[in-house]
């Protein structure tokens, strides 16, 4: 049954601008918090309840809440932006982490 709030379109988005961007929120969250929760429980097997975990655990929170808002109800890509690129570089920083250990 069709929604009616979207006419009489019983798939696809309807060129529904707002849809089209919750869609993309959606999108971006499942393409990189995987990662990032994977990232977490490996630093967290390797160190434990330690700073590490803590900090990158609550950064990854802060900038996945920041990118939510950026996409949802903002029209300009700067909160984006930093999310984005804060979020790739705790990425990095954990690989970095993650190579430490594997070469000490």
């Amino acid at each position: 049954m069709p929604d009616p709030a979207l006419g009489n379109v019983a798939y696809g988005d309807a060129s529904d601008a707002d849809l089209l961007r919750k869609k993309e929120t959606l999108s971006n969250f499942g393409e990189y918090v995987p990662l990032g929760l994977i990232l977490l429980g490996i630093l967290e097997y390797n160190y434990g309840q330690s700073i590490y975990v803590v900090l990158f655990g609550g950064v990854f929170l802060a900038v996945r809440i920041a990118h939510a808002v950026g996409m949802l109800y903002t029209n300009t890509p700067l909160l984006r932006a930093v999310a984005m690129l804060t979020q790739h570089a705790i990425f990095v920083t954990a690989g970095g982490v993650f190579l430490y250990q594997a070469v000490a």
